[in-house]
């Protein structure tokens, strides 16, 4: 009885041919399988600008391990959104808390093919107010602020600008004035989001009602820019920009 031997090109190929059809054949890797919901939320709060948030671990079901937890935050319509590692199944919120404000909450786990759980349970807190030093008061909640080197004076009429998140998350800049000869106050918007990131490095009054400001348009190739505003009433309630003019060179920034 003649053999037959198969030479190792061809055999190979064999091989490999029945392996592919052997692995075509099995079921996939459910590698489209989110990870189970984090349980258990639950939110302290700390103090007047932290919240403590801690949760149960979820369970990945892809098999690629889960890589990290999204930590959803609502407060007056603004949503932020941290994520962390997998690993932490806690989290410890001081990025720009506000104070006497509800706060509300939520988790997402993700794997690392990038499927996401669905939420946690949501949970609300509400932040007790800060405490004051003598002398001190609350005029208006903030983002980013006070900006500039220091508040703007004019005889009796004190300024102060200061950045808050619309709606959208853009950033707009709003300034609050005091009159201590009346005790009048007003707070409101300068101007809306302008289409590119833009802070207000330093502000000077030049009359009572006549107010220039110094910032950076800080977008790619973005220039310094210095602004006059007419403020209209009194107390003011509103501001008209009379003039806007781009200084230096792209990239510029005011200090």
């Amino acid at each position: 009885m003649k053999k037959r031997i198969c030479p190792p090109q061809i055999c190979g190929s064999a091989l490999l041919l029945a392996v592919l059809t052997v692995l075509s054949g099995a079921p996939a890797t459910a590698q489209t399988a989110s990870p189970t919901s984090p349980t258990g939320l639950t939110a302290t709060a700390a103090n007047c600008g932290e919240v403590d948030l801690s949760w149960n671990a979820s369970t990945d079901n892809s098999g690629t391990g889960l890589k990290a937890y999204s930590i959803w935050r609502s407060d007056s319509g603004v949503n932020t959104l941290t994520s962390i590692g997998a690993t932490r199944t806690w989290f410890d919120d001081t990025m720009r808390v506000k104070s006497s404000t509800a706060m509300s909450y939520y988790v997402v786990a993700i794997d690392n093919t990038g499927n996401q759980s669905q939420p946690s349970n949501t949970v609300v807190v509400n932040t007790p107010a800060c405490p004051l030093a003598a002398g001190e008061q609350i005029v208006d909640s903030a983002y980013i602020g006070p900006l500039g080197k220091s508040m703007a004076t004019y005889g009796t009429r004190t300024a102060v600008i200061y950045q808050k998140l619309n709606l959208s998350s853009q950033l707009e800049t709003w300034i609050y004035v005091s009159d201590s000869d009346t005790g009048q106050t007003s707070h409101f918007r300068l101007h809306p989001y302008p289409g590119y990131p833009q802070r207000e490095n330093d502000y000077i009054f030049t009359s009572a009602s006549e107010l220039w400001t110094l910032s950076n348009d800080t977008s790619a190739g973005g220039h310094l820019l210095v602004s006059q505003y007419q403020l209209n009433g009194s107390p003011p309630t509103s501001a008209t920009l009379l003039s806007t003019t781009s200084l230096g060179d792209s990239n510029s920034a005011g200090v």
